[in-house]
């Protein structure tokens, strides 16, 4: 498209704020002159509460230098690295059904055997994190399906998000995501809630980028409030039993590999050990 041929900034505007991709337009001064519905969503703010302002002040203060790090090496050339992570967060995560995933697991012993005891006699009776103990119960892939849920502005609060075994029709995942900023830590985490008998279990993993031009969310902290795993019990209709996991850690690694597919190591940690690792090849559908 050539801007030269609308004489309407008005309706470049328009077209921006209707596409499903988000879109921030910062000056040379870091200030927020154009923003989509969708790219505010993503900051968590609304396009009034942006627009106009510093870029800054929709990141914690902590995170202010490594913020500037990032827009000066959009101006140089690690343009390409910061450009895989803002493809697999801005296409993978906001139009999952969009992709295939083929997957392939790993268990070893004796994870294997703590792993199938938990998976035959809990996971199984609730059809909830059934996780694949052998490799051929992945052999047929994986199913995707997305259900956003919306307030009445129509933005979207979570978004569902179930994966189920393709050949079996086990359900490995079942739930609701959003953003969420954890008292005391420096930058918004991405929150999994799993519906679960008598409750939940939330994960709450911190993003990262690394060098290498890899995006890795990682469900690990210290304390009581940090990203990590923690179990959710309703005693009743106004008691909660929260308990922090600290020997349970996921991570997850996105990167695309030499010939530009884009790829995830998946890896479940308990007590130290590894328990599985799954890999995902992503693909969009034809």
């Amino acid at each position: 498209m050539e801007v030269g041929k609308y004489k309407s900034a008005e309706f470049l505007s328009h077209l921006i704020r209707g596409m499903a991709e988000g879109v921030i337009f910062i000056d040379d001064q870091n200030v927020v002159r154009l923003c989509n519905p969708v790219g505010g969503s993503i900051r968590g703010v609304s396009v009034e509460e942006i627009t106009g302002k510093n870029f800054l002040e929709c990141h914690p203060k902590p995170t202010h230098e490594k913020v500037l790090q990032i827009i000066e090496h959009l101006k140089t050339d690690r343009k390409k690295e910061l450009k895989r992570t803002v493809k697999i967060k801005g296409r993978f995560y906001e139009h999952t059904s969009l992709f295939e995933l083929d997957t392939w697991s790993e268990t070893r012993f004796p994870a294997r055997l703590f792993l199938w005891l938990i998976v035959s006699t809990v996971s199984r009776h609730m059809n909830q994190l059934n996780f694949p103990v052998f490799g051929l119960e992945t052999s047929r892939g994986m199913t995707s399906e997305i259900l956003p849920l919306r307030d009445a502005s129509g933005r979207a609060v979570y978004t569902g998000w179930q994966r189920r075994l393709a050949g079996s029709g086990f359900t490995i995942y079942a739930g609701f995501y959003s953003t969420v900023q954890p008292p005391g830590w420096p930058s918004p985490c991405v929150k999994v809630v799993f519906p679960l008998p008598e409750g939940n279990a939330t994960a709450i993993l911190h993003p990262e980028y690394n060098p290498q031009g890899h995006f890795r969310l990682i469900s690990k902290g210290r304390r009581f409030g940090d990203p990590g795993f923690y179990r959710i019990l309703e005693l009743n209709s106004q008691q909660l039993k929260v308990r922090y996991l600290r020997s349970l850690h996921e991570e997850f690694d996105f990167y695309t590999d030499e010939r530009g597919i884009l790829r995830c190591d998946h890896i479940v940690r308990f007590l130290g050990m590894t328990m599985l690792r799954l890999h995902y090849r992503i693909r969009p559908k034809n």
